[in-house]
């Protein structure tokens, strides 16, 4: 049980991680990343703030891969929640201050990326299942048979397109996070020895069923004295 919480208190540390990660790349100012280019345009055509947007679209997210039958985790659901929620907070904060020069924006995504790789090691190794967009990702992977890597750029590219249609932010800045993210990824696994793929992850029901059998475990060990 204190493993399980270990892991808990991991993915939540990976949540504001990446929020954080994601804001820096924001205040850069030079453009977002694809997904964060249509959660701005979907805010801008609906009124609402950038994490409510990420939240419904995440929200979307689910429900088609439980449409197509994908198993989801605790991690999945939450990655929905916190992510909009930690970034509103960030950007209300006003902790993390907007870039006006294109150097400085420039060094704000890099760090962004750096920032985003390593909350990526934190939440993924907790073992509770992908996000929503990387679900999506390997769910388009699996039915089209095409490389990961393809599959990446066509729904970011796709993402990218629709968010800008929308009136999302697009710029330098979405060219460099794209190029910039996928290598600095790949050296933070390196750094901390982790291999992605040697991850068992649970699902919601798996999540269930080890609480359930921890409580009755408990009651068993502690019997409640009726007398």
């Amino acid at each position: 049980m204190n493993r399980f919480f270990f892991r808990l208190l991991r993915l939540m540390v990976g949540y504001f991680i990446y929020a954080t990660g994601m804001v820096f790349c924001m205040q850069g100012n030079l453009g977002y990343s694809p997904w964060d280019i249509l959660n701005n345009g979907f805010s801008h055509i609906f009124g609402c703030s950038f994490g409510t947007s990420s939240i419904t679209i995440a929200f979307i997210l689910i429900l088609v891969l439980l449409l197509f039958k994908q198993k989801i985790g605790i991690g999945t659901i939450g990655n929905m929640i916190f992510l909009g929620l930690f970034c509103d907070f960030l950007l209300e904060s006003g902790w993390i201050p907007l870039m006006h020069t294109w150097y400085m924006g420039i060094l704000f995504i890099i760090i962004g990326a750096a920032i985003l790789a390593f909350a990526t090691y934190l939440y993924v190794g907790a073992g509770f299942y992908a996000g929503p967009r990387d679900g999506i990702m390997l769910l388009f992977t699996e039915k089209s048979g095409w490389p990961v890597g393809l599959c990446r750029i066509l729904i970011d590219i796709t993402t990218a397109g629709v968010g800008y249609l929308m009136g999302g932010f697009l710029g330098i800045g979405s060219v460099v996070n794209v190029l910039v993210m996928g290598p600095m990824i790949q050296l933070m696994f390196r750094i901390f020895h982790f291999d992605s793929k040697a991850v068992h992850h649970e699902s919601v029901a798996d999540t269930y069923r080890f609480l359930r059998d921890a409580v009755q475990a408990k009651r068993a060990a502690h019997p409640v004295n009726k007398d």
